[in-house]
């Protein structure tokens, strides 16, 4: 476990302002957990716990009405697969002799 003092960066996305605020940005799984909050000083101290829960969601492919497509011979070809998620998915199509092709994002 690291130790450090206020106003200081952990990596580039962990930031403890002078005012107690802490700052963990681009989020992951990762960091969801159980934070504490100490206040200190010469009187006493008190605790401060908070469960933090990273909320994310399934892919899912947006309009689903392309199931069949006729296409002329010698013309192009073009179907959007847009799908939505977080993290945002990747894409990658299969194609009928079984190549894989992932996108390009």
């Amino acid at each position: 476990k690291a130790i450090v003092d206020q106003f200081h960066r952990m990596g580039n996305r962990i930031t403890v302002l002078y005012n107690g605020t802490l700052i963990i940005e681009s989020v992951t799984e990762k960091d969801a957990g159980e934070y504490l909050c100490v206040a200190r000083n010469n009187i006493g101290d008190d605790l401060l716990l908070m469960k933090v829960r990273v909320t994310m969601k399934p892919a899912k492919i947006e309009h689903k009405h392309y199931l069949k497509k006729q296409v002329p011979y010698g013309k192009d070809f073009q179907v959007d697969c847009k799908a939505t998620g977080s993290p945002q998915p990747d894409i990658s199509w299969s194609l009928p002799d079984g190549t894989l092709i992932n996108n390009i994002m």
